[in-house]
């Protein structure tokens, strides 16, 4: 259950997510997943209930994005990740910091999630999925904002010499 009666419970919350995290890291077909996912996405796309601190926002992200490991799972998070849900994720990503500064981890994290998600299209209410838009159709501003796709190649250059 994460649903909080204190918004000072998020420390709880957080902690339920990173063990959501580790889970999803393993087992990402896994159908407990199912009943979480609205709060997960609400989270990361700060339509949540209580106003989520950026850090975890950023792990709900994260969640999403290995939940993406895995064909059945990766539909639940297109269904649940609507169109004004994906607004609003961008918009949290692009916002800054207390001192206006961005948050690279955050708009890295979000761009991961849409890249997993690119060729899909997005569920909107009231129209077939044929008249929407894809997932790397929104998110392509933020990707050549932010440069995410050179950020992902020295990602994967790091890796290959192993640092």
């Amino acid at each position: 259950n994460l649903q909080l009666q204190d918004p000072c419970q998020q420390e709880t919350v957080f902690c339920a997510v990173s063990l959501a995290l580790a889970v999803a890291s393993q087992v990402p077909e896994s159908s407990v997943f199912q009943d979480c996912m609205s709060t997960f996405v609400a989270i990361a796309s700060d339509t949540w209930c209580h106003q989520p601190f950026r850090a975890l926002q950023i792990l709900a992200t994260h969640v999403l994005i290995h939940l993406c490991h895995s064909r059945v799972s990766r539909q639940w998070v297109r269904d649940m990740l609507t169109l004004d849900k994906v607004q609003r994720l961008l918009e949290t990503a692009r916002r800054g910091d207390c001192d206006g500064q961005c948050v690279p981890e955050h708009t890295f994290a979000a761009s991961l999630l849409l890249a997993n998600l690119c060729e899909l299209r997005i569920a909107v209410v009231g129209t077939d999925a044929e008249n929407s838009g894809t997932f790397g159709y929104l998110a392509d501003d933020l990707w050549h904002e932010d440069d995410f796709f050179v950020a992902m190649a020295a990602c994967i250059a790091a890796s290959a010499r192993k640092e």
